[in-house]
């Protein structure tokens, strides 16, 4: 996906953009965690209704279980863009303690977006089609291989408050390449935050429903 990224959009994007390979990595390994891990635990929950019925151990705890294994993935998908980021000298110790805040946060928003589709499978199995083509969607519109400048103002302001993925995708991708933006660093804290408060709550409130309907 990089080198065919790279091909189509390095001469119209790119070309302006210091370490274009970095820069599109660290946003295709960010949307590609969110899109795999989310439909990942959205059918996990509906998959274990046999085990969950028969079991005491909590019905969140078995939805987070499914984390571990995307989350490691994309740790590793990490690791190349740190390396292109030493390879490119932008690399800084002060990088790894500042990404390790986002990468939690960014975990905990796809855990609490995961909850909230989990839920949703459980009443409409048409959500798994629907997610699909708004994930799509999400690809596009976030700024993998472009920059938030190259678009008019409206647009920059609909990609950036619109798309809860861009601010994580900015604030990580500007420590790989040697940068801090506080702005973005602290929105995404955020978002972390508040999605996963929201799909916890929705979840306690709505698990028994769920699992009756499913």
């Amino acid at each position: 996906m990089l080198a065919v990224t790279y091909a189509i959009f390095s001469a119209r994007f790119g070309k302006n953009i210091y370490a274009y390979p970095l820069y599109l990595l660290s946003g295709i390994i960010m949307v590609n965690f969110f899109i795999n891990t989310t439909f990942y635990v959205m059918k996990s929950f509906y998959e274990a209704l046999p085990m969950m019925l028969n079991t005491t151990v909590r019905r969140e705890v078995i939805l987070v279980s499914h984390i571990p294994i995307p989350l490691y993935k994309f740790l590793i998908e990490l690791l190349f863009c740190v390396a292109l980021s030493v390879f490119y000298g932008r690399f800084s110790p002060t990088m790894v303690l500042l990404g390790l805040p986002i990468i939690a946060s960014f975990t905990a928003f796809i855990l609490g977006v995961s909850l909230l589709l989990a839920l949703l499978f459980c009443f409409a199995r048409d959500v798994e089609h629907l997610w699909m083509l708004i994930s799509r969607v999400l690809l596009f519109i976030s700024p993998i291989f472009y920059e938030l400048k190259d678009i008019s103002s409206w647009a920059r302001k609909f990609v950036y408050f619109g798309n809860p993925l861009t601010p994580f995708v900015i604030s990580l991708r500007e420590l790989l390449m040697g940068r801090f933006d506080a702005a973005s660093y602290a929105y995404s804290l955020f978002l972390g935050v508040f999605f996963l408060a929201l799909g916890y709550w929705a979840f306690c409130r709505l698990e028994d429903t769920a699992v009756e309907r499913a």
